[in-house]
Parts: structure tokens; sequence; C-alpha cells
């Protein structure tokens, strides 16, 4: 475990305005300069059940045991695209929860952010929502 907090030596340069030479810096503990990016996230529809999925895609400079230990999930759920008022938060547990829809009836968004917890906790922005109609009780769509 301790590879995640060993200090590295990286070479960069500049793309913009112009690319520049490569620049070597020592001793960068890379993990605290990163901000995590906002998960993957997909959903399963079920009869009165979605489930959400979200995952971030494995750097491969970083062993798999550190990664999915220091990675954490919270997906936030609203109504009528009015993402300030949240009816649902959960973090997850794994990377795949399942949130009983019963009695909802109209359109909610589900998005979700990637939390990296280390020394200190660092959040992700949310990901791009995913918005799901469901039709009042009684009603059949043809």
């Amino acid at each position: 475990m301790t590879f995640w907090h060993l200090n590295h030596t990286v070479r960069v340069r500049a793309v913009y305005p112009s690319i520049s030479s490569w620049v070597e810096i020592e001793n960068i503990q890379y993990t605290s300069l990163v901000d995590p990016e906002p998960p993957i996230l997909t959903v399963k529809r079920g009869d009165g059940f979605i489930s959400p999925k979200a995952f971030t895609e494995q750097p491969v400079c970083v062993p798999q045991i550190i990664f999915k230990m220091s990675l954490k999930y919270f997906v936030v759920m609203w109504k009528d695209y009015n993402s300030n008022e949240s009816i649902r938060e959960q973090e997850l547990d794994e990377p795949t929860v399942t949130i009983k829809t019963l009695g909802y009836e109209g359109e909610y968004c589900i998005a979700a952010r990637t939390i990296y917890v280390n020394d200190k906790i660092k959040k992700s922005k949310l990901s791009d929502s995913i918005c799901l109609h469901f039709p009042q009780k009684g009603m059949k769509c043809k």
C-alpha cells in the first residue's frame, strides 16, 4: 500500500498555446494533486426498481486493490429536472445499487459522483444525469 504514497518523478509539457519541451518534476505525490473525474453512470430499469451503476476507469499506474479501496460512489436523484431539490442521496457500498421506484410518477433524474478517500476526501463533479419517466399509476402505454 505504500506505493500509493510514494513520491514520484514525472515529466510534463504544455500543449497550449504551443507544445513545449518535456520538463522533469521530482517528488510529486500525484494522488493528492489530481481530482477524481465524474464516474460513468448507467441505469438499468426493472419493474418497480432501477439499478444505477457508477464506475471510473482505473489508471494503469495504480494497483487494482488501492484503486478499489480509495474510491466510493454517491448517487443523487431528483424530480422534474430540479437538481436543487434531491429526493434521494445514497453512497454506493457496491458499484451497483437497487432503488425501489414504487410510487414514483413523472420525470426523475439521477447522477453520480466519485469520492476519493485517502488522507483527505475529494469529490468529483456530478456525472451527466440520466432522466427517466415513470407513468402515472393506472396508465398504460400502447
